[in-house]
């Protein structure tokens, strides 16, 4: 199973139970039709009812890390670009900002968990 919540520092973690994780490793095993773009889609659709992953330029960010942002702050369809979401008022984003430099998704498997930093609005 895998779960996120706002642990106690802040940030949301996305926490891998022993199954999940032997399920992410098999994706990263699987050279052909594996990695990164697979472990994200099993991520995504295991969180779905309570965390979305946006895309940053819902956000008007200029990055190309990994946003979630909750569920129930993204609408769907809405507006010109039916590809983007709209991201409604009050919503936190969290982040993760070392996406250069650690596979996010990677290391939920090696270790059980990963923690994605709250984004401040700038």
């Amino acid at each position: 199973m895998i779960t996120a919540f706002i642990n106690t520092r802040g940030f949301l973690e996305i926490r891998a139970d022993a199954d999940s994780r032997d399920d992410l490793k098999a994706i990263y095993a699987d050279e052909r039709n594996g990695g990164y773009p697979k472990a994200e889609g099993e991520i995504c659709e295991a969180l779905h009812d309570q965390w979305e992953l946006v895309p940053p330029e819902a956000l008007a960010a200029l990055t190309s890390a990994p946003i979630f942002v909750a569920s129930e702050y993204v609408l769907h369809y809405c507006g010109t670009d039916a590809a983007t979401p709209t991201i409604d008022d009050g919503a936190t984003a969290y982040w993760f900002p070392n996406y250069q430099i650690i596979d996010p998704w990677q290391h939920l498997a090696e270790h059980g968990a990963v923690e994605f930093d709250r984004a401040v609005e700038g």
